[in-house]
């Protein structure tokens, strides 16, 4: 008898829930003392929405319910967030004693909740720039702002290219190229935050930025030899300056943010971003 109960149950559980029967799954129920837990996992419900949910009773199979029960405690009314879930009937206090053929239903509707906006920040490396930080502020839909360098600002007056030909013409002197070498970063960027699932955002910005690479030569008098001084020159094959583009995701655990994404400064120069921060 009592597999035949279950089964109905369990049968007339998914019917009464046409919108939620390809969420709502693993259902059971169980005696708990003078009342009775019912079970179920939610799955599948989005992140910025709660079920609504009631219950019912039948003791005739099905053709009639009571309800919605009042005299209920646990996960129903406004559920939020999948996994196991719970119900407690307090059957005594409602209806008395329990007979016949005994069918329970759950109803209800999914309800799109408002987000709440938070704000977030990171701190942001990269392989040309040793520090930077980003801050965002996002519900479903949000915005961000970001800045990166390097703490080098340096510029030359002299540009050359990967053969090491200076854009330098002495009329006294000749240079020699050598292996020093120095960098230049910064990127000012801004954008657009959006959250498409709970632990997952995604933005896309653009600004301005710059990434120079600066190669060392050292002067030498054309008569004595002697050496005369130092000239830098931007390398205009591995440098660029104008629009930095970026893209790339935030995943969420918590408050604990960790991100991952590309950036280009004039589509000529491309690295990876990574940045830690938290939600606040």
């Amino acid at each position: 008898m009592m597999r035949r109960v279950t089964f109905i149950w369990i049968l007339f559980f998914l019917i009464g829930l046409q919108l939620y029967a390809q969420r709502i799954s693993n259902v059971r129920f169980e005696p708990f003392g003078r009342a009775i837990r019912i079970h179920y996992t939610l799955s599948r419900l989005p992140f910025d929405s709660f079920a609504a949910l009631n219950l019912f009773v039948s003791t005739n199979g099905g053709e009639s319910f009571i309800g919605p029960l009042v005299q209920v405690q646990g996960e129903i009314g406004k559920v939020a967030g999948n996994g196991e879930k719970s119900v407690v009937w307090q059957v005594m206090d409602e209806i008395g004693r329990l007979e016949g053929q005994i069918v329970f239903e759950l109803r209800g509707e999914v309800v799109k909740e408002k987000q709440k906006a938070e704000n977030i920040l990171m701190y942001n490396v990269s392989g040309s720039s040793c520090f930077g930080l980003m801050y965002g502020r996002v519900a479903r839909w949000g915005g961000y702002v970001r800045g990166k360098t390097n703490f080098s600002f340096d510029n030359a007056p002299y540009t050359c290219d990967n053969s090491g030909i200076f854009s330098y013409e002495g009329e006294n002197d000749f240079y020699i190229v050598d292996k020093a070498s120095k960098r230049s970063r910064l990127g000012i960027t801004g954008g657009v935050l959006f959250r498409p699932a709970g632990c997952l955002y995604l933005y896309a910005g653009a600004g301005y930025g710059y990434r120079r690479l600066m190669w060392h030569a050292e002067t030498f008098d054309y008569l004595s030899e002697q050496r005369t001084g130092d000239l830098w020159a931007i390398n205009t094959s591995n440098s660029a300056d104008g629009v930095e583009a970026e893209l790339g995701g935030i995943f969420r655990y918590k408050k604990l943010a960790v991100s991952l994404g590309v950036n280009t400064v004039g589509f000529s120069f491309f690295e990876v971003n990574g940045a830690i921060g938290l939600f606040f």
